[in-house]
């Protein structure tokens, strides 16, 4: 009998840590698109490798696909990721931009992109909510 309560036992504790494992590697598993859907702060710039002032910019990623880009002007349109590498904004329009992520956390995302011959390096950290 003792040998019965104990195997039950042991199968418990074994089945409750599986499932608690499995469900902390569900939430460390989001996507790129996941990641992206809140909204973001510059937080570090450069122009063709060289530290420049920066610009206060903002960008909000919805996960509608829409997006909102704010840095003198407001800008708007749609955005999707292409292989967690690569954010593609306002996609087979004249106004389509891509950016090569260079690294996505939950705290700071890592983008690269050129525009007019000029390469820009770009860090931005989330904008705490209200």
């Amino acid at each position: 009998m003792k040998k019965l309560i104990f195997f039950i036992f042991a199968s418990l504790i074994f089945i409750s840590c599986t499932t608690y494992s499995q469900d902390n590697q569900d939430t460390k598993q989001l996507s790129a698109k996941d990641m992206l859907c809140i909204k973001w702060k510059i937080s570090d710039y450069k122009e063709n490798g060289e530290k420049a002032d920066m610009p206060e910019v903002y960008i909000e990623f919805k996960s509608d696909g829409k997006y909102v880009y704010k840095e003198e002007d407001t800008e708007e349109g749609i955005w999707e990721v292409s292989d967690d590498k690569t954010i593609i904004f306002d996609k087979g329009t004249d106004d389509e931009e891509k950016w090569d992520v260079n690294s996505l956390e939950t705290q700071k995302l890592n983008v690269k992109y050129t525009e007019d011959k000029t390469e820009y390096e770009c860090s931005f950290v989330p904008v705490p909510k209200n």
